[in-house]
C-alpha cells in the first residue's frame, strides 16, 4: 500500500473516534479535563491529516475566536474544531480526492493504423 491509500484511513479511524469521543463528552456535560485534553490533541491530529483543506479549518475557527468569542481550547470550542474538521476532511479525503489522484491517466487511444475501425 502506498501513502494515498493509507492516509484516508487512518483519517477515518481519528475522525470516527473524535465523533465518537465528542457524542460521549456532550452526553457527559463536558465536565472531564482529561476528556477535553484527548478531544483537543485529536483535533490537532485531524488538522495535520487535513491540512490543505484544514488551513480553511484553523480560519473558521480563528474567525469564531474573534467574532464570537468562542475560546478552541474551552469545552465549548472542542464543539467547532471537531465538527469543522472532520466536514473539511471529509470533502478532502472523499471529494476532492479524486480529482487530485485520479484512478487513471486520461488517455484517448487513436485508432488511426487500425484498418478494421470504422470511421
Amino acid at each position: 500500500m502506498n501513502i494515498k491509500q493509507i492516509l484516508p484511513r487512518i483519517w477515518s479511524v481519528v475522525a470516527l473516534l473524535s465523533i465518537f469521543l465528542l457524542a460521549y463528552f456532550y452526553w457527559s456535560g463536558g465536565e472531564s479535563p482529561g476528556l477535553l485534553k484527548t478531544m483537543l490533541v485529536l483535533d490537532a491530529l485531524l488538522f495535520v491529516l487535513a491540512l490543505p483543506t484544514g488551513v480553511f479549518g484553523a480560519a473558521v475557527v480563528g474567525a469564531a475566536w474573534y467574532v464570537l468569542e468562542l475560546d478552541p481550547v474551552s469545552s465549548d470550542g472542542v464543539y467547532l474544531n471537531t465538527i469543522v474538521l472532520a466536514l473539511l476532511g471529509t470533502v478532502q479525503w472523499f471529494w476532492l480526492r479524486r480529482f487530485w489522484y485520479p484512478a487513471e491517466t486520461p488517455f484517448q487511444k487513436l485508432a488511426l493504423a487500425d484498418p478494421a475501425a470504422d470511421l
